[in-house]
């Protein structure tokens, strides 16, 4: 994928941004894949040499590439303890899977600990139920058992905050220090199994699509990371904080002429329109997407 040095950095820096060191080991899927939209990961495969990406998207990138280097370097090193190890295994319907969890630890009852570095928002570290995260991790405990028979006991992600303040220390659910230890959820293992096998089917689907030409499936709402329209109950045109969000015109009105609710007749009711995040800042693929570009032309808005 070419790197668009938009920042103009010197050579030497732009080249160390751009250079890309992930390597799946050849196999055809990995639990970053799958947890993926199936219709992303096809238009990526189908317009890989046409993507361009700038060099000022990756700045995070780097920073979790560096805090991924000194823990694989700084942390213990004996038999309890296996690092950055690729697992492979063939799944039953085809496809050879793979993937590398961060750090396992073996605890004294034979089970281990399986953690994975994240370099985040504080936001992802107050609200640490981020499904992506839950996902990879027990998509991890997938491959352990089926490829190695290690049974998983305990999913953590250890998160590096790059906005954290100290000024801020004190607020509710306010971390206390910039790294994190959060635990997540492991599943029960029929449900691990069920909801790998079942993402690989829904990738084999959408590969088999592109391969005769038929339409991708569409992305879900969630993968759009897709924000609803809302209509806000604001106190006056001067507010900048809405005292109510609504989903309707309708239910704004009747909120607001609500005497009990404290508006007055200076209050306004604002719509703020829907936005598919993902699509519109962050999709590498939305330029070759017909059903963003469909969206855009029925709310009548542009790249």
């Amino acid at each position: 994928m070419p790197i668009r040095n938009d920042l103009g950095l010197l050579e030497p820096i732009y080249q160390a941004l751009a250079h890309d060191s992930y390597d799946s080991g050849g196999a055809d899927i990995t639990p970053t894949a799958w947890i993926d939209s199936p219709r992303i990961v096809q238009l990526k495969k189908a317009h890989k040499d046409e993507i361009e990406e700038s060099v000022s998207k990756l700045a995070f990138s780097a920073l979790g590439t560096g805090f991924h280097h000194v823990m694989e370097k700084s942390t213990g090193d004996d038999d309890g303890v296996v690092k950055e190890e690729r697992i492979f295994w063939d799944h039953p319907s085809g496809p050879r899977t793979s993937g590398a969890p961060d750090i396992r630890i073996l605890k004294d009852d034979g089970t281990w600990q399986v953690a994975d570095y994240k370099v985040t928002s504080v936001y992802n570290a107050m609200f640490p139920q981020k499904p992506a995260w839950v996902q990879q991790l027990n998509s991890y405990a997938y491959l352990l058992k089926k490829a190695k028979d290690i049974e998983v006991s305990e999913l953590f992600v250890l998160a590096m905050l790059r906005d954290w303040r100290s000024s801020d220390v004190g607020r509710p659910n306010y971390p206390e220090a910039p790294i994190v230890q959060m635990p997540i959820p492991l599943w029960e293992w029929e449900d691990i199994e069920s909801f790998v096998d079942g993402r690989i089917a829904l990738h084999q689907q959408a590969s088999y699509s592109a391969f005769i030409g038929e339409e991708l499936p569409l992305c879900t709402a969630e993968e759009m990371w897709e924000r609803p329209e809302k209509f806000a109950v604001m106190k006056s045109a001067s507010h900048k904080r809405a005292s109510r969000l609504l989903d309707s015109m309708e239910e704004a009105i009747e909120w607001a002429s609500d005497p009990t609710n404290g508006m007055d007749s200076k209050h306004v009711i604002e719509h703020r329109p829907g936005k598919r995040v993902r699509c519109k800042d962050w999709c590498e693929v939305a330029p070759f997407c017909n059903q963003y570009k469909a969206y855009l032309e029925q709310n009548n808005d542009d790249f």
